[in-house]
């Protein structure tokens, strides 16, 4: 992940910047874009550039743009149909909560913003990666918690719980590589979001096999004989976490998720 944003990152400074005429002008460019809503950063040119595979050029290419965006929307579309579409539609989901006046964008010269993102010890490959997660949370804690439809409820828990799960595990490799580099600061926050209680909980014991459950959608053998079909998620988490049902594991990832948020921003000071 971090190669893939370090690509992204030289491609953008390729496309966006040293190509005015005038040279003193050559000090504003920039070449980054950044989203917010509701002042909570939730995307970024380089996130969106990673997430959907485009070249750098193409997000000032507006001709090209909509054919690549529109062949990516067919083929997700084509894929939902596949696997949703017999499905009744639940009604209004956390789209008809969003408000667009809420969103605002800012550019920004990427080698100045990374100079004073998250910490000084880290490459800018990492800082782009760390924006991801920062990003990702953003959405689920700004964004989809507003979604109070109970028919969407599971998803959004699972949207929540693979989430956390696969930030959490990408923070500790992180922690792993550049402990030593990082300030005392940083340690205390990664200190604050990897040693917490349901931290440890979403990643110990059975929790392997529950996100690979909620992503592949076939349970390990083992855990067949302890589903049913009259439970949430056919009793997933009971069998996984035999202290927990899911309207306790629910509120917890909830809670956890805007705390997660919450301190990644906090250690992006931006």
């Amino acid at each position: 992940m971090g190669d893939a944003f370090g690509r992204i990152i030289d491609e953008g400074r390729q496309a966006f910047l040293g190509n005015t005429w005038f040279p003193p002008a050559r000090w504003w460019k920039t070449d980054l874009g950044e989203y917010r809503y509701r002042g909570r950063l939730v995307s970024t040119t380089h996130t969106v550039g990673f997430v959907m595979a485009l070249r750098a050029g193409a997000l000032q290419d507006l001709p090209a743009l909509g054919p690549e965006l529109s062949a990516v929307a067919q083929a997700q579309s084509a894929y939902v149909s596949q696997a949703a579409g017999h499905l009744p539609w639940p009604g209004p989901s956390f789209m008809n909560s969003i408000t667009l006046d809420a969103f605002e964008t800012r550019d920004r010269r990427s080698e100045r913003h990374f100079n004073r993102i998250f910490d000084a010890g880290l490459p800018e490959k990492m800082k782009a990666s760390l924006t991801a997660f920062q990003c990702s949370l953003n959405v689920l804690d700004a964004m989809l918690r507003d979604d109070d439809n109970p028919a969407s409820a599971e998803t959004v828990f699972k949207l929540r719980y693979i989430t956390l799960y696969h930030v959490l595990s990408s923070l500790e490799k992180l922690r792993n590589q550049y402990e030593k580099e990082l300030g005392t600061a940083s340690r205390s926050l990664l200190a604050a979001m990897l040693d917490h209680p349901v931290s440890t909980e979403i990643r110990s014991g059975e929790a392997r096999h529950f996100r690979n459950t909620l992503i592949h959608y076939t349970p390990a053998e083992h855990l067949a004989s302890k589903l049913s079909t009259n439970a949430p998620y056919y009793g997933l988490v009971e069998a996984c976490f035999p202290t927990r049902d899911f309207p306790s594991l629910q509120a917890a990832i909830a809670e956890h998720t805007g705390r997660m948020a919450a301190l990644m921003d906090q250690w992006s000071g931006a």
